[in-house]
């Protein structure tokens, strides 16, 4: 009788272990398959929710980035004033200081980072910068 009760135990560990791993596995697989979704950008889609961006321009003392990476990498180094480290990107030619008023274009918005990625016309290089540096009529 003990090890009846014994082993119907360990049958039921190893059930709940089985199921926790079938879990974890599961909601992996959904959160894998929404990165991936996400990732993915169809050109036809962002054209059209491209936001308009007809009378846009810059505000004077904001950022830009040549990229995604050092959007993010400005950003952490300002929060921690690090002038040296940002002297440092603007010396590289990563990051430059915006004058106010030039005419721009928004090629997208990221709302979730605050961030936009803008474009000066007849460029068709693209530039990364606070949402509050451009302003839209």
């Amino acid at each position: 009788m003990t090890k009846n009760v014994l082993t119907t135990n360990v049958k039921n560990y190893m059930n709940k272990k089985y199921l926790v791993f079938l879990i974890i596995a599961v909601a992996m697989l959904i959160l894998i398959g929404r990165a991936v979704n996400n990732s993915y950008k169809d050109p036809a889609v962002k054209a059209e929710a491209a936001p308009k961006s007809d009378g846009c321009v810059t505000v004077k003392g904001y950022f830009v980035c040549v990229n995604e990476e050092y959007f993010v990498k400005v950003s952490r180094l300002i929060a921690d004033n690090d002038t040296d480290a940002i002297q440092k990107l603007i010396d590289q030619k990563a990051v430059f200081m915006l004058n106010g008023g030039d005419k721009v274009f928004i090629a997208e918005t990221h709302l979730l980072s605050g961030a936009v990625e803008i474009r000066l016309p007849g460029s068709t290089d693209q530039f990364w910068t606070n949402i509050e540096a451009v302003k839209c009529q």
